[in-house]
């Protein structure tokens, strides 16, 4: 491919330019990314955003998202060939969506309600969603506002819905499990007093691993358990650590992702004492930790060296997955 411009001329092949590696051109005056090519899922005349991904065991995607038209949202999914509106129109946020590997295509979202926001389900099965026609199945009930849900399978018909939602005034992590049968109850799965966020999970190896961020400490930390196991502090000292996503091996070995920032954020003394507090978006790091043994151990390459320098202050909202070869 040839370029001209008034700045200058320059060529390069496409066939050598493989994706995640810039290649400078011009004497660094320039560089070429690869990148790959977007497909448009959504309908038009809507507002889109808080996209979730899953993929069925034969290889079709499903793609959930929040669309706001008219002063209203929805919750609309599709398979790349058919949009569908499962959710009837409300003050909703952002869905999660999963397989279980066999022929149930899952999706939760947070629905308000008389000031409350429940969590409400539908199901695709047998070429159709559950109830059409009806009100969504109602998944989190209970004591105070449910909010962001996550799902994960572990391909196997079995799948795991966690979430935040505040229980006796203080905001927990929860879980239910479906079993291929049904629901099981509600089971708060963070411990102590502090406030707990944004839960995930995910399956592998035959266990099923959660994580969490909680302010027990009096600093926002991860943690974590295996299902019915102790729960263990991930994150050390008191850096800010929040938005915790978990991948697990196929041998069982937990790995986490989570957004940082500096010890005492957002704290109201930043200039006025000598152990100042940290503001609100002075920076933004992602860590990636591993379980060896009884020990969590940062990876040996740092996020950021796979990012251009100018970008590095400020990486977060992490997502982390394992592929079929198990690479992360």
């Amino acid at each position: 491919m040839s370029i001209q411009s008034t700045a200058g001329s320059f060529q390069f092949r496409t066939n050598e330019i493989a994706y995640g590696v810039r290649v400078s051109i011009r004497d660094g005056e320039g560089y070429v990314d690869r990148l790959p090519l977007e497909q448009k899922w959504s309908e038009a005349g809507y507002a889109c955003d808080y996209p979730a991904l899953t993929v069925v065991s034969d290889g079709t995607r499903w793609i959930a998202w929040l669309a706001h038209k008219d002063k209203a949202d929805e919750v609309m999914v599709s398979n790349g060939s058919k949009v569908f509106h499962i959710s009837g129109r409300g003050d909703l946020h952002a869905p999660a969506i999963a397989s279980d590997g066999k022929d149930r295509v899952q999706v939760v979202w947070p629905g308000q309600e008389n000031g409350t926001f429940y969590l409400y389900g539908s199901v695709f099965r047998n070429g159709s969603w559950s109830k059409p026609g009806s009100k969504p199945e109602k998944l989190a009930a209970g004591g105070g506002n449910n909010l962001a849900p996550q799902l994960a399978s572990d391909g196997l018909g079995h799948m795991a819905l966690v979430w935040q939602g505040f229980r006796n005034r203080q905001s927990v992590a929860l879980a239910r499990l479906w079993n291929g049968n049904g629901w099981t109850t509600e089971q708060v799965v963070s411990e102590g007093s502090g406030n707990s966020w944004a839960p995930s999970a995910a399956y592998g190896g035959g266990k099923l691993w959660l994580a969490w961020g909680s302010y027990a400490s009096g600093a926002y930390q991860i943690y974590a358990r295996e299902w019915q196991q102790p729960v263990t502090r991930v994150t050390p000292g008191d850096n800010f650590s929040v938005r915790a996503l978990i991948a697990v091996t196929a041998s069982g070995k937990p790995v986490i992702a989570w957004e940082e920032s500096d010890a005492l954020w957002g704290k109201d003394f930043s200039y006025i004492v000598d152990r100042r507090g940290t503001v609100e978006y002075k920076n933004r790091r992602v860590r990636v930790a591993y379980l060896d043994g009884a020990e969590w151990k940062e990876i040996a390459a740092p996020v950021a060296d796979s990012m251009p320098p100018e970008i590095r202050r400020f990486l977060q909202q992490p997502q982390i997955a394992f592929d079929s070869a198990g690479r992360l």
